[in-house]
């Protein structure tokens, strides 16, 4: 682990734990798998930063104040003058020891070959993009992704034209502390809430570069170097609360009346029993009636193929007094296709009927941001409490048990009467 320091002497240096490096000579060369978790010992001189790498000794050195660091490489009489196009010196370190190994030690590089440059984000973007939809990964998944790597790097920076190396962990603090900025004074509940969006921009901005994803840009000749840096940077992590299920006198309240309204709304009645089935809010804006099998002569079941949410084929169980007001809209319906009419826009078929019924739950006690998540809650919740928490899991169609108790089903209640 690297630790920078200052000096009385202005220099710059890199500490490591006395079991990383035994002595000196240890400092100055490293084997090719360590180079992603080391960085070699470097220093300050005047304005150059000085490293030794595989017994050479290297200098970096700005052209213009505040500017990138570059690194000059020899050999056999040819000189290449590369930049590492970052001004921070641990990474432009990491940056050059990189650009040296792929100009002298590639093997199967030429000696006059140059460096490659390094990818711009507009392209490694679009090449993601393309890569993504051929892997199967939906359209949507892949724009938000993209999307939160320009929200972290910042729309005003010039984000197509600015290179991969600018990825450091320089962004992710400056990220941070912007995004932190905006709920100052706003209560630890605004800031939960803010740090819970970082959590989840970082996310999805650095599965743009997993390790299978690099080698096929590689593939193309994009070139992304050491962005380590960039992909391992902490930052405060939320405090994760337990789901508090709603109360089910206020579900019991809402059934009620929905079922009592159910012959002038009748897609009102359809939604909710769909949201009591598991489905998340997406899947029944998408649900078709051949998703209902009842022809197995056991309970009937909600099958849900793999290019859904989850991207493997699951199957849940209905409910018979749910399966049996189904087939009651079955009969009056004229949609044989989806169970839920169209109206609503092309990235949500029955978005404005879901967004009425959203409107309809707050207005009758279901006081909550997220009201379809809190009927699928409510239904696992109970699910658990009968059935234990792997049913509950299979239910939801979780991979973590986790994930099913601490979003959804909560903690764990005591029967009513138990005694010891």
């Amino acid at each position: 682990m690297a630790h920078s320091a200052t000096h009385d002497d202005g220099t710059l240096r890199v500490h490591r734990e006395q079991s990383d490096l035994q002595n000196l000579d240890d400092i100055a060369v490293f084997r090719d798998d360590d180079r992603a978790e080391n960085t070699p010992y470097f220093y300050r001189d005047g304005e150059k930063i000085r490293f030794t790498h595989r017994g050479r000794h290297y200098s970096l050195y700005q052209q213009k104040l505040a500017g990138p660091y570059y690194v000059k490489i020899q050999r056999g009489g040819f000189r290449k003058q590369t930049s590492t196009q970052t001004n921070e010196p641990e990474h432009a370190v990491r940056i050059a020891v990189d650009l040296i190994d792929q100009f002298l030690y590639d093997a199967p590089r030429q000696m006059s070959t140059e460096p490659r440059s390094f990818a711009k984000l507009g392209t490694l973007t679009k090449t993601y993009y393309t890569i993504g939809l051929k892997h199967g990964l939906k359209e949507k998944t892949l724009l938000d992704n993209i999307a939160a790597l320009k929200r972290i790097v910042g729309k005003r920076s010039g984000f197509p034209t600015t290179p991969v190396s600018h990825l450091c962990g320089k962004v992710i603090r400056d990220f941070y502390d912007a995004e932190m900025e905006q709920v100052l004074g706003q209560g630890e509940e605004a800031r939960q809430k803010t740090l819970r969006g970082i959590k989840q921009a970082l996310s999805k901005a650095r599965s743009i570069f997993k390790t299978s994803y690099i080698h096929r840009y590689e593939d193309v000749g994009l070139y992304v170097g050491d962005i380590e840096p960039f992909l391992k940077e902490p930052v405060e992590a939320p405090v994760v609360y337990e789901h508090e299920p709603v109360d089910t006198k206020i579900i019991e309240g809402l059934e009620a009346k929905l079922k009592a309204n159910k012959e002038a709304r009748p897609e009102f009645w359809a939604a909710y029993l769909l949201a009591k089935a598991t489905l998340r809010r997406g899947e029944i804006n998408r649900a078709k009636w051949d998703w209902i099998d009842h022809t197995n002569g056991e309970n009937p079941v909600i099958k849900i193929s793999a290019d859904q949410k989850g991207k493997r084929p699951t199957t849940t169980p209905i409910d018979p007094e749910v399966f049996a007001e189904l087939q009651w809209w079955w009969k009056i319906t004229g949609d044989k296709e989806y169970i839920i009419p169209e109206n609503g826009f092309p990235s949500a078929r029955a978005g404005k009927t879901l967004m009425e019924l959203d409107n309809w739950f707050r207005q009758n006690g279901l006081d909550t941001e997220h009201t379809f998540h809190e009927l699928r809650a409510h239904t696992l919740h109970l699910v658990r409490e009968k059935y234990g928490e792997e049913v509950a899991r299979r239910v939801a169609r979780h991979k973590s048990v986790t994930t099913t108790v601490r979003h959804y089903a909560g903690e764990k209640k005591i029967p009513e009467g138990f005694s010891v």
